[in-house]
């Protein structure tokens, strides 16, 4: 199963050094490094139940969503950041 939204693909979720994930985004063939704030993964949470990486395989889709509007206004190889602001609440 290909998990893609708009041509994003997310994966590779993995605790770094700050509150949240870094992970990988591919669009059209090229990778992006990607962060997601402990924040907006809280947003995302619901009624999950586990880890953040648990919250990012459930919610991949809305993460994706918010990486492809926020890679327009990232400058070319920098990190795309997704924060609170980013996010809503799933349904």
């Amino acid at each position: 199963m290909v998990n893609e939204v708009q041509g994003f693909r997310v994966f590779n979720p993995h605790v770094g050094t700050r509150d949240g994930l870094e992970f990988t985004a591919s669009h059209n063939h090229v990778d992006l490094p990607c962060f997601i704030s402990g924040t907006a993964l809280g947003i995302l949470r619901g009624n999950i139940k586990g880890s953040l990486e648990d919250v990012f395989n459930e919610r991949w889709n809305l993460i994706a969503l918010a990486v492809s509007r926020k890679s327009v206004s990232t400058p070319a190889g920098q990190e795309i950041v997704v924060n609170s602001a980013d996010v809503m609440a799933p349904g």
